[in-house]
């Protein structure tokens, strides 16, 4: 029997089928801060965070379905920003309880911290440690599950090569996919657990030093204590920043999952990011003894703790950005900008991507200088790359480049400083967390939807939500049908 043919559109049944499937992992995910919040004797905020809970193991039950479920790709894209979108509606109840954050706040709140972004409404003075770890924990989760998003989608995508992101290697067979997604899993937490003991060890308390590691292993930043990293004791900094940077390298690198010239990529990658992270740390070393006068030990030592903040996109602030000068945070910006590896817990253009530019900028060159008649092939490792993967990667730089500067706009017509506004918009859009103090309660309704916005899209790297809200994803020739309906009622 022939496969049925694909739908242009989300079917109604599957779509039911597998947010009914998706709604366990989400009930689990919103039981275990209940959890942490009953052992802890909150039991207001283990209340508030119990009801999302069953109300999503109820929806499982209802729609879960059974048997086999063939799912195109753009369903499973609509179904991940349902739950990303969903999920912070549901943490509001719980969010709710620090006494200044309203009910907008508070799902702002839980997207940021879902989307592992970092910018916060609230201060870490007066939260209560169940809604520390609430946050913490989506935020490790929201990490994890973008990784291994990212690695069905290899399974699933055919020789065209697309998925949530662009220029990864061939896609895996099935059975190659389940493995690597428990090689990241296990590589995931794993290196949470290390680091936690690590932190420990350090002199931290366990409860912060376990927010801590899972702040930096899913490139989250935000911190449980006043201060940020800023108030750590120089080991326990280091150790938070290591953290981050594994958190931006490729996971399936770290579970062993990768061998051949798929090695030779990621191991591309990390040097790429290191080596702007290093003219990041240059630039700063720089503003900080020209503009401030700082002794030189602080500002070697400040400097590459916020240049792997901001290139890993996790957002520790080992020194606060609103006291920085104008060309730190410009420099801090193509850090956040550049963002980490492609498999890896952080956002940003990434640095493949930025490695195909290069390449594809070095093709360019050569070809100037041949005859018309000659092929001049591009290749990144010795792995040859196709147009139409390049075609993909230049586009996504145009949407972020284009995101970054349209969300810009309204904050510098509202009377937000320019250069702040650019920070906080693109930090926003990178899921970093670096923020100029623009970010908090008494921002206009407007822009928090703005950076909210930022932050959904950057997550996704705009293709998931893009086909999320296209209309023919729900609407079958929706342009045919309005035609017909606007015929139908001149007729009448």
């Amino acid at each position: 029997m022939p496969p049925a043919p694909k739908s242009p559109t989300v079917r109604r049944a599957v779509l039911l089928r597998l947010v009914g499937r998706a709604a366990l992992p989400v009930a689990l995910v919103l039981a275990v801060p209940a959890l942490f919040a009953l052992g802890a004797g909150d039991f207001l905020f283990a209340a508030r965070a119990a009801i999302p809970a069953v109300l999503s193991l109820a929806i499982w039950l209802l729609f879960r379905g059974r048997g086999p479920l063939e799912v195109q790709r753009h369903e499973l894209r609509v179904v991940a920003v349902l739950a990303f979108m969903l999920v912070p509606l549901a943490a509001m109840a719980p969010f709710t309880s620090y006494p200044r954050l309203s009910r907008i706040d508070a799902i702002f709140e839980a997207l940021a911290a879902l989307t592992t972004t970092g910018l916060s409404m609230m201060s870490p003075d007066g939260a209560a440690p169940a809604l520390l770890f609430a946050r913490a924990w989506l935020a490790w989760i929201g990490g994890l599950a973008i990784v291994l998003l990212a690695t069905v989608f290899l399974a699933t995508r055919g020789p065209e090569q697309t998925g949530l992101a662009d220029g990864e290697a061939d896609a895996l067979e099935h059975g190659s996919a389940i493995r690597a997604v428990r090689r990241i899993t296990v590589a995931y937490a794993a290196l949470t657990a290390l680091l936690t003991i690590a932190m420990i060890a350090s002199g931290l308390a366990p409860l912060t030093a376990l927010l801590y590691a899972t702040s930096s292993i899913s490139t989250y930043g935000a911190s449980p204590v006043a201060g940020g990293i800023a108030a750590l004791s120089p080991a326990a900094q280091l150790l938070a920043t290591g953290g981050a940077v594994l958190g931006a390298v490729p996971l399936l690198a770290l579970g062993f999952g990768l061998r051949g010239p798929a090695a030779r990529l990621a191991a591309l990658q990390v040097l790429v990011g290191l080596a702007v992270a290093v003219v990041v740390t240059g630039l700063l070393v720089f503003a900080m003894g020209y503009f401030h006068e700082l002794p030189l030990a602080t500002r070697l030592w400040r400097a590459p703790l916020l240049a792997l903040a901001a290139q890993s996109n996790t957002g520790f602030e080992a020194s606060p950005v609103v006291a920085l000068d104008q060309g730190s945070k410009l420099a801090l910006c193509l850090g956040m900008f550049v963002g980490g590896a492609t498999g890896s817990a952080a956002s940003g253009f990434r640095s493949l991507r930025l490695l195909y530019v290069l390449a594809a900028l070095r093709r360019f060159v050569l070809r100037s200088s041949l005859r018309k008649d000659e092929l001049v092939g591009m290749r990144v490792v010795g792995v040859p790359v196709e147009d139409a993967v390049l075609r993909r990667v230049l586009v996504v730089g145009l949407l972020f480049t284009a995101t970054i500067a349209l969300s810009w706009l309204p904050f510098v017509l509202l009377g937000k400083a320019p250069l702040d506004a650019l920070v906080e918009v693109v930090s926003a859009t990178c899921n970093c967390g670096l923020s100029t103090g623009i970010t908090r309660p008494s921002l206009p309704l407007p822009l928090k939807l703005v950076l909210a916005a930022d932050m959904l899209l950057g997550r996704f790297e705009f293709l998931a939500v893009l086909v999320a809200v296209y209309p023919g994803t729900w609407i079958g020739n929706w342009r045919a049908r309005a035609l017909r309906a606007l015929d139908a009622r001149g007729e009448g």
